[in-house]
Formats: structure tokens, sequence, C-alpha cells
């Protein structure tokens, strides 16, 4: 199913795209240039996702990392008061990281 529908654009692409671009763009490609074209364009897209998401997380890391440095009630004034619900959740679960670690280290 999934084979016959990847034809079926390929199809599509080859009979009537490829003549409106060689028609828009006064050039010549041929029916063979489609999936390198195709190909490159999905490597390039997924070039381009991964290193987004290395980025956010790089920079939720980093935040984290600050939040972490910060005193129980600055935290606790975030968790209230923060201007997003990200930071509001860092705070929150940073807190809890926090309490639960004090209880284990209670009942030892």
């Amino acid at each position: 199913m999934g084979i016959l529908f990847l034809v079926a654009i390929g199809y599509i692409i080859v009979k009537y795209i490829l003549p409106w671009v060689n028609d828009q763009l006064d050039t010549e490609f041929k029916w063979w240039q489609v999936p390198i074209a195709l190909f490159v364009g999905l490597i390039s897209l997924y070039a381009f996702v991964t290193k987004r998401d290395r980025t956010i997380n790089r920079d939720i890391a980093n935040r984290h990392n600050q939040y972490r440095k910060l005193s129980d009630s600055e935290l606790e004034y975030i968790m209230y008061n923060g201007n997003s619900l990200d930071e509001k959740r860092s705070a929150r679960i940073i807190l809890e990281e926090r309490i639960q670690r004090r209880k284990t280290m209670w009942h030892k």
C-alpha cells in the first residue's frame, strides 16, 4: 500500500509537475533527476530538524541548570509568579526533586 502510494506520487510529479516546472524555469529536467532532488531535500530537512532539536535541548538544559542554583524560596517565587509555563514547570520539577531527596535522606 505504501509503495503503491509512493509510485503514484512519483508518477504525478513526473507526468504533470515536471513539465510545468520545465516551462516555468525554461529548463529541461529529466525524470531521473526527480528522485535525486527529493532525496537531497529530505536529507537537508533531516539535518535542519536535528540541528534545531539539538539547540533547543541545549537551551533547556542550560536553563534547568540555572534554576538548580537558585534557593528554595526563589524557586517557589518562580513557580507561582513565573513568566511562562516552562519556567513554572522547571521550578516545580526542581523543587519536587529536592523534596524527594530530603525525604530519602531523612529515612536513612
